[in-house]
């Protein structure tokens, strides 16, 4: 709106319908997201909008000007909106049909809660890594099937975080408080509530981790012979 217009300062430069509906096509010309247009006419609305009940000493756009200018950034994001939600409607069917069956699930964590007490019994006796990384892909497999957590949040899961559920457990109930991982900062720590049965598995993996390569000096819950996640 600004490029090639004398003084700026006046926001006299504002005050044209005609370029705002033309930057408008040019995001549709340029094949933007529909979500992604209503963002910038949405961040351009708050904008005209913060003007008009605050605005600077040497604004020059009337009262008037500013109510035009309101109602056709409006009607812009009134256009979008149908488009918008055709596409969320488009995005949420494509991302359906890459849903994992819940029959697959099921079994996925039958499987795994027969196989990791198996797993663990070997572990024992040989210390096999093989077997170690066994256990570290069944029981993943069988948490991320019930809670559906990404895997950074099992990457970033803590020896001390595992031993603090039991400390606080009540009634049979051990909650793993995993504080680090992608979405923390918006929806705070991620968590694993296991039962008596469960968590044992991961208790047991623990007593014996000092006999397993890098257990003696890890931090994470699923070590390797590194001390990186």
């Amino acid at each position: 709106m600004a490029v090639g217009q004398p003084d700026l300062a006046s926001m006299g430069f504002v005050n044209d319908t005609v370029r705002m509906r033309s930057w408008h096509n040019s995001l549709k010309h340029a094949k933007t997201a529909e979500p992604t247009i209503q963002m910038y006419l949405k961040n351009v609305a708050q904008f005209l909008a913060y003007v008009t009940e605050t605005p600077p000493p040497i604004c020059r756009l009337s009262c008037v000007v500013m109510v035009g200018l309101n109602r056709e950034m409006r009607s812009l994001i009134h256009l979008v909106r149908r488009r918008v939600v055709l596409h969320e409607v488009a995005v949420k069917q494509a991302k359906e049909g890459h849903l994992i069956a819940k029959a697959t699930l099921r079994q996925c964590v039958a499987s795994a809660k027969a196989a990791i007490p198996e797993i663990l019994a070997r572990l024992k006796v040989t210390g096999d890594r093989k077997a170690q990384w066994s256990f570290y892909g069944h029981l993943t497999a069988y948490l991320a099937c019930i809670y559906g957590h990404r895997g950074g949040v099992f990457q970033n899961m803590t020896i001390g975080e595992v031993e603090a559920a039991q400390q606080a457990a009540m009634d049979g109930c051990y909650v793993i408080n995993i504080s680090s991982h992608k979405t923390n900062q918006a929806f705070g720590a991620a968590q694993l509530a296991l039962g008596e049965e469960k968590y044992g598995w991961l208790a047991e993996f623990l007593a014996m981790r000092k006999e397993l390569v890098g257990g003696s000096n890890a931090h994470y819950f699923f070590f390797t012979s590194k001390p990186s996640s």
